[in-house]
């Protein structure tokens, strides 16, 4: 007596059962590499920007210390006041318009000198320089303020 097991009747109801599952382990696949895919790029976009204000904030303190380091700069008439100064930068082989503004603040004598030498003591100025640079290609910008102290000639005021 020979028994023989038929599957054929188990067989015919899971036929196609194999092809559901992997094209359902497919569709999510394929939704993990859409999602990894969008999160590259929106983390692109995020350092692209933090690298586009880095180089402005850089050119904009960049101008800030060509101003600073000509005294000339900080030399005028009493009644007239400094003009705005523009220059461009360039970092990276890229252009940046910068603007500089100072503004003086006040003046006050040089410690160590008599009242009766007031006249022909120098004195300080304080000043408040202001940067203010562009990105071009992205519309980004940034503007930075320094204080400085520049020590004046005799007789040359703060222009106001």
């Amino acid at each position: 007596m020979s028994t023989r097991l038929s599957y054929r009747p188990a067989a015919r109801r899971q036929r196609g059962a194999v092809l559901f599952v992997a094209l359902i382990m497919l569709v999510v696949f394929t939704l993990l590499a859409v999602s990894g895919v969008n999160s590259s790029i929106a983390s692109l976009r995020v350092v692209g920007n933090a690298q586009s204000q880095a180089e402005v904030s850089a050119a904009a303190q960049l101008a800030l210390e060509r101003i600073v380091d000509d005294v000339t700069r900080f030399q005028y008439a009493a009644d007239t006041p400094p003009p705005t100064q523009s220059l461009t930068v360039t970092i990276a082989g890229l252009n940046y318009p910068v603007t500089v503004t100072l503004q003086c603040l006040g003046t006050a004598p040089v410690a160590g000198y008599s009242a009766s030498f007031a006249a022909s003591a120098p004195s300080e100025s304080y000043w408040d320089i202001r940067a203010s640079a562009t990105d071009t290609r992205s519309a980004g910008a940034a503007v930075v303020h320094q204080g400085v102290k520049v020590t004046l000639s005799p007789g040359q005021l703060c222009p106001t």
